[in-house]
């Protein structure tokens, strides 16, 4: 299982590897592998017949079962916007879903990245 890369370990193997480019990792791969990793963590697959939520008092934030969220397709993209980076949620509704947004902004920022916005889309 790969685990989720701090900005201080992205930082220091972008310097490690600096002369081996394929072997350093950008930063939108490594913040989309921290989103995905954080919303594998909530739910596991359940033979065919979809997911199954896993541990959800120990990992979610108050309020995330009630939001609006396709738990079956959830995923994380992520692109740059100024110098900020955009995350979207999708498969979880638009605006209606505050609390599963800032699980995954706050993990995020205690892993030292900063100038994120999280947001969610059908």
């Amino acid at each position: 299982m790969t685990l989720p890369t701090t900005r201080v370990e992205w930082q220091m193997r972008q310097k490690q590897f600096a002369g081996m480019p394929k072997l350093r990792r950008s930063e939108k791969k490594v913040l989309k592998g921290n989103a995905t990793w954080l919303l594998e963590r909530l739910y596991e697959p359940h033979g065919e017949l979809g997911y199954r939520l896993t541990r959800i008092e120990d990992v979610l934030p108050d309020g995330v079962l009630s939001e609006p969220i396709n738990w079956g397709d959830l995923n994380a993209f992520v692109e740059k916007q100024g110098k900020a980076w955009r995350i979207t949620l999708e498969e979880a509704s638009p605006d209606t879903c505050p609390n599963l947004c800032a699980y995954v902004a706050d993990w995020l920022r205690k892993w030292g990245w900063d100038n994120i916005l999280v947001e969610t889309e059908w």
